[in-house]
């Protein structure tokens, strides 16, 4: 779980994170909140840690606590109860369509393959071969290899 009252160093939480990983499990955050007077730190912290469990190889999952403004502990949502988003609702969206967002047009080469490098997640392909487009979903975890075949 994940309640925070106060910024920690990300080399704390890394730590912290570090100690369970050598067990080689994967692992998640989960009700992540963070309650702070400070709006400004508040979207940094929260980008920060976002960023640092993103980026660790263990982690699969951040599931926030509070999306949206409540009795509860309304400082530390996502969203106003208008819908609005707060510092740290902008920093949500920002990572999730712009830093962490993959839009490629390529190429495929003389056999067909091509490589991408993105972002894990649900990607929306279009095929175009011969004038006809087909297309389909995309699932993209952990380091894999995916064929796509077209019915001609």
């Amino acid at each position: 779980q994940g309640h925070y009252k106060a910024p920690m160093p990300p080399e704390e939480i890394l730590a912290r994170i570090d100690s369970f990983a050598k067990y080689g499990k994967k692992m998640q955050i989960t009700e992540f909140d963070f309650a702070y007077p400070d709006p400004a730190l508040q979207a940094q912290f929260f980008e920060d840690f976002l960023t640092l469990i993103y980026s660790h190889p263990q982690m699969s999952a951040h599931i926030n606590w509070i999306f949206l403004a409540d009795n509860f502990r309304p400082s530390a949502a996502l969203y106003r109860r208008d819908f609005t988003p707060t510092p740290m609702g902008k920093v949500w969206e920002k990572l999730l369509t712009k830093t962490w967002h993959t839009e490629k047009t390529l190429t495929t080469d003389k056999n067909g393959q091509i490589k991408l490098r993105g972002y894990k997640g649900i990607y929306q392909v279009t095929i175009t071969h011969h004038a006809k487009s087909h297309a389909m979903s995309l699932r993209l975890f952990d380091d894999s290899q995916q064929t796509l075949n077209l019915d001609e």
